[in-house]
């Protein structure tokens, strides 16, 4: 009788510190660059899915891609009470 072998995974999710929205890095192995937005920009929160200032969101760089979060205080009660 043959039994079959137990088969573990796991995700690793690899990511750069939080950044401010207006001024963020992102590192591609040999070649990295800043992206510079201005504070009055409109981006996407992730977190209450609204438009929200540049400068009141952070930037979270994951492998595929930018995500953006508001800020402590600054935006939605996502979380909160």
């Amino acid at each position: 009788m043959v039994r079959e072998a137990e088969v573990t995974t796991s995700v690793h999710v690899f990511r750069a510190p939080s950044q401010p929205a207006t001024r963020y890095r992102i590192d591609l192995g040999d070649t990295s660059f800043t992206m510079v937005t201005r504070r009055r920009c409109l981006l996407p929160a992730m977190c209450c899915r609204r438009r929200r200032r540049a400068a009141n969101l952070t930037a979270q760089v994951y492998y595929d891609g930018p995500y953006f979060f508001c800020r402590p205080g600054k935006g939605c009660k996502v979380g909160k009470g």
